[in-house]
């Protein structure tokens, strides 16, 4: 059987402060598991010990995860067909909107608070249709150097949204190739497909105009846009 390369996707960061603490985690969070199971026979967590997606995928299936400093230019610097199919590769694609990779402004601490009060509440940088573009270069990357014909997609929440608007909107309006062609099979896991609705309807309209850091991308007319 084929073995296709994988490429994760990881969900919704919140805010700038959110992109910079999960930046700092060199797989997006894809690398942790857990140690417990929530509900055993009496209805009270207990102590186990679950691998990472990683791990199991790694142990499991023999899957490499080659990162040598930096997964992206390890990939863009190998030849083409050079790199085994079965690999893992994480799309990082907040780096971009993360504030960590330059030497911090000096500012006084009226200067700081507000920074750090903007910094929960935004989430500048980050814009879902450069994601997915993003995507679709990574995946035509991954394809190339591995010599894979298409690759798995699995997308945690509002990751499977940006796999979607590669697919649905880059792939299509954008005249590229069709995801179909790219993508042998896509998984998404918590996923707000049709969107995030809320009971009351001042916080459907806070999300969906205001879009506190972000939050306007789980709006449903955006979801279905998407």
């Amino acid at each position: 059987m084929e073995r296709y390369p994988i490429i994760y996707i990881r969900g919704y960061a919140g805010g700038t402060a959110g992109i910079d603490s999960q930046v700092d985690d060199p797989f997006y969070g894809f690398n942790e598991g857990a140690t417990h199971i929530r509900v055993d026979g009496n209805g009270d967590p207990r102590f186990y010990q679950f691998e990472g997606p990683m791990l199991r995928l790694m142990i499991d299936h023999d899957y490499e995860l080659l990162v040598r400093g930096d997964q992206e230019a390890y990939l863009r610097n190998a030849d083409d067909g050079a790199i085994a199919s079965d690999s893992i590769w994480v799309y990082r694609f907040y780096d971009q909107a993360a504030t960590t990779f330059a030497a911090p402004p000096h500012r006084n601490v009226a200067q700081r608070v507000f920074s750090t009060i903007h910094q929960r509440v935004t989430a500048n940088g980050f814009d879902i249709e450069e994601a997915a573009l993003g995507l679709y270069d990574l995946i035509s990357l991954v394809r190339r150097k591995t010599g894979a014909d298409k690759v798995i997609v699995v997308a945690h929440s509002m990751g499977g949204l940006v796999a979607r608007c590669m697919m649905q909107k880059i792939c299509q309006e954008q005249k590229r190739s069709p995801a179909r062609d790219l993508v042998a099979k896509f998984f998404t896991y918590g996923t707000p497909h049709g969107g995030i609705v809320f009971s009351s309807g001042l916080l459907n309209w806070i999300e969906e105009t205001v879009g506190p850091a972000g939050a306007d991308i789980f709006a449903p007319r955006r979801c279905m846009d998407i």
